[in-house]
């Protein structure tokens, strides 16, 4: 019975490289993830900061917005991405029929058509949101600039 293995020092140096291999991957994959999710943190805060900007005034009068109807004017330094409407049923986004989305972005008037489901007899508040950088990011609401509209 004369079976012989590999070397107690051989074995550990192999061990020692698999140690050194995994942890390299690690650090490296860990080094990215921690730049991107930065990246990303850095974007939402710039976006927040720029909430501050943020100035937008209603047109539309009680007898046009209890037809659905909300025209919105930008009339500050940001481009505004969209709007959200929320009443005591839910939170919706409202929808551009102008025809031209980057209408109001372009720090112009847009027009809006208010959710059936909405009731617009009593009030609700309008939150616009603002997109930071990056693909795929969502829109961010600026929560202090939320206009209460009583109809």
């Amino acid at each position: 019975m004369e079976k012989r293995g590999i070397s107690p020092l051989i074995a550990t140096v192999i061990l020692i490289g698999f140690v050194i291999i995994v942890a390299a991957v690690i650090f490296f994959w860990g080094k990215s993830y921690i730049v991107e999710t930065a990246q990303k943190e850095g974007a939402l805060s710039e976006t927040k900061l720029k909430c501050n900007d943020v100035k937008f005034e209603v047109l539309s009068d009680a007898d046009e917005i209890v037809s659905g109807n909300l025209e919105l004017e930008n009339k500050g330094g940001v481009e505004i991405s969209g709007f959200k409407i929320r009443s005591n049923i839910g939170t919706f986004p409202l929808e551009d029929t102008t025809g031209n989305p980057a209408k109001l972005a372009q720090f112009g008037i847009a027009l809006f058509v208010i959710p059936a489901d909405i009731d617009v007899s009593s009030e609700f508040d309008i939150i616009p949101m603002l997109k930071p950088e990056g693909r795929g990011a969502q829109l961010i609401p600026c929560s202090d600039k939320i206009k209460k509209i009583e109809v």
